[in-house]
């Protein structure tokens, strides 16, 4: 039997899963989603990755008004605190009749932190513009964009300052897989 180090019980977590569908976007044009990934400096992607972004496929609504994207979400993390858990900061973009693209939404969604299966509900929003912004973007489109996109991952106290409006809810499923976490928290590396 072969003994195991200190370094053989990495803290790991695997999310496996998909953005399955869209609701509530009042649009009859195709949607997609720009997926963002955020965790903390203690955060380790496996393996190494460049890129950080996920996009789905354009869907089409279906008669019940769902976007199906039925997107896979495979994401495996070492860590060495719990401080960063990963978020997903999601944009959903509409491509219109004339080809245009437009930014319809931001969501965010904390990923799970227990093992198990979950259904995830992700609302998303879009600033409420003054009166002549919306009206321009009623007749030409283009609804109002944060001028600072950081504000998005920022304590929820300065998101709470926003002036929303509701677009839509982005349904997912994950499975998550916690490895190692029961050894450090017991400080013990027995079997």
């Amino acid at each position: 039997m072969v003994e195991k180090e200190p370094g053989d019980y990495k803290t790991e977590v695997h999310f496996i899963g998909q953005v399955v569908y869209g609701t509530h976007f009042e649009t009859t044009a195709g949607l997609f989603c720009e997926i963002h990934l955020e965790y903390g400096e203690t955060w380790r992607e496996l393996p190494d990755k460049q890129e950080q972004s996920i996009q789905t496929q354009t869907a089409y609504p279906s008669p019940e008004g769902l976007h199906v994207f039925a997107h896979p979400v495979d994401l495996h993390f070492a860590t060495d605190s719990i401080y960063g858990w990963p978020q997903l900061v999601f944009r959903v973009w509409r491509l219109d009749e004339v080809g245009r693209i437009d930014l319809m939404s931001y969501g965010v969604c904390a990923l799970p932190c227990t093992t198990g299966v979950f259904s995830l509900e992700v609302p998303t929003w879009r600033p409420l513009g003054k009166w002549y912004e919306e009206t321009m973007a009623f007749f030409v489109g283009g609804p109002p964009r944060l001028l600072n996109q950081d504000i998005l991952t920022a304590d929820v106290s300065k998101r709470s300052q926003i002036k929303t409006i509701s677009s839509g809810t982005l349904h997912l499923d994950l499975e998550v897989l916690l490895r190692n976490f029961g050894v450090h928290w017991t400080n013990s590396y027995k079997d």
